[in-house]
């Protein structure tokens, strides 16, 4: 799962500001569902090309549920309101992000069907408070995304595939990141099963994981979460080396849990054969 498109022009990367966060040209497409309103034939019918019908799904409103304490504490930090925190979504699906977030008292959600990375090119990149996005899992998206997150100096919700703490470029530009940025880690008990708009059918391709950088705004966040008691069907950890086995990338396990892993998989693989 994860959106996908764009024409893939390539612009420089800034460093961003409060005001005016920077980023290269190109574009991308969220995972679009349609919950009947819209066709397939819409999904890939957005203004950017090279659309991957596997990456034209919806998150499930699960997902947000496990990330509103650290929301709400990341709200009270800033001194704002849920009704009035601005969230951006920058990769447009088919709406369901703005529903899922009004439903669970988040009213102002900005989502649109417009080119993400023309707006960052163009510096019209929506004001808002907080980023949380599904953003498209192919190419090289989710280091432009992460590269434009951290630059801009805000808190931000990714909910990515368990194997982008791994990448290079995750250690690279947290080790760079200043101030230095330590995130929270959400994951699910279960896997989240994403909406595929053009078959209709749900799909859980790998584990997926919310990575949040709460910056300032982290110790509030987490009090939060606390006095919450967190949320039910998940768990928030701030090491990777922590993650669960379920949900640990591969390259973070110990060997034996790489043993583990294969086993399991090469029994899979006799079942489905049988």
């Amino acid at each position: 799962a994860g959106g996908r498109g764009g024409a893939r022009t390539r612009g420089g990367t800034g460093s961003g500001s409060d005001t005016g966060p920077g980023l290269g040209a190109g574009a991308a497409m969220k995972r679009p569902r349609g919950d009947g309103a819209e066709a397939a034939g819409d999904a890939l019918s957005f203004p950017w090309a090279d659309v991957d019908e596997a990456d034209c799904c919806e998150t499930p409103r699960e997902a947000y549920q496990h990330v509103l304490p650290l929301l709400h504490g990341v709200a009270d930090s800033l001194g704002v309101a849920p009704r009035d925190l601005v969230i951006y979504d920058p990769y447009y699906a088919a709406g369901a992000v703005a529903r899922h977030l009004n439903e669970l008292g988040f009213p102002r959600v900005i989502n649109e069907r417009v080119d993400f990375y023309q707006r960052i090119a163009d510096g019209a990149v929506p004001e808002h408070h907080v980023l949380v996005t599904n953003p498209p899992y192919s190419h090289d998206h989710m280091e432009r995304l992460l590269s434009f997150a951290l630059g801009q100096h805000r808190p931000f919700f990714l909910l990515v595939p368990n194997h982008f703490v791994a990448k290079d470029y995750y250690r690279d530009m947290l080790r760079a990141a200043r101030p230095p940025l330590v995130p929270v880690f959400v994951v699910p008990d279960k896997r989240y099963r994403y909406d595929r708009l053009a078959t209709s059918e749900r799909t859980a391709p790998f584990p997926s994981i919310w990575v949040a950088g709460l910056l300032q705004h982290t110790g509030a966040a987490l009090e939060r979460w606390r006095l919450q008691g967190g949320a039910a069907g998940c768990a928030s950890f701030r090491r990777v080396a922590d993650l669960p086995a379920a949900a640990r990338p591969e390259e973070a396990m110990t060997k034996a849990e790489r043993n583990a892993l294969k086993r399991k998989k090469h029994k899979e693989r006799k079942k489905n054969r049988a």
